[in-house]
């Protein structure tokens, strides 16, 4: 195939040919993929990133890396390429949503200035008053557990921290949804 062919993808083979081209260095290749698969990542981050706004951009970047990651690493034998693509840009898009969601934001002065400095404490004290209502039928550990998870820890995560099975870790969190009303 030379470097300037058009190549359509409309059978599995043809996909299959580009996919080995582009994993051997064939820009064009892996351009024609690329192009063929725009509308696919642009779904993905379109129903997994839906208040996106303006990193949008920035998802479908991750998205295209997620797709140039797939067709490097395609071995072709457990699944169809989609279906294979389809994931790792589906799991790289969410990776970068719970990133972007820790973030946090700015926050609007503005709305500070407007209270006084009692109604602030107060507010504060009312946070830290149903933070501890809140927190008041779990046990330490699951306290323990449901504080790291909260500060974007996994459980494995966890379970490595405090030094506990994950299983454990998995069960508190468990429990502590049962209890907090989250089922």
């Amino acid at each position: 195939m030379t470097k300037n062919e058009n190549v359509t993808i409309n059978s599995r083979g043809n996909e299959r040919e580009l996919i080995n081209l582009a994993k051997n260095g064939d820009s064009d290749a892996f351009e024609k993929l690329l192009f063929d698969y725009k509308n696919y990542v642009g779904y993905i981050v379109d129903t997994t990133c839906w208040s996106c706004g303006e990193y949008r951009e920035d998802f479908m970047q991750e998205g295209f890396l997620a797709l140039f990651r797939a067709v490097r690493t395609y071995d072709g034998l457990s699944s169809s390429f989609s279906t294979y693509a389809f994931q790792c840009i589906k799991n790289a898009v969410i990776t970068a949503w719970r990133k972007y969601e820790r973030i946090p934001k700015e926050r609007e002065f503005c709305d500070t200035y407007d209270r006084s400095p009692e109604e602030i404490v107060l507010e504060q004290e009312s946070a830290r008053l149903l933070y501890e209502r809140m927190m008041l039928p779990l046990s330490e550990l699951e306290k323990m557990v449901v504080e790291l998870y909260a500060d974007g820890y996994r459980p494995s995560q966890i379970s490595e921290k405090i030094g506990i099975a994950k299983k454990s870790v998995d069960n508190a969190l468990a429990r502590a949804k049962r209890k907090l009303g989250g089922k």
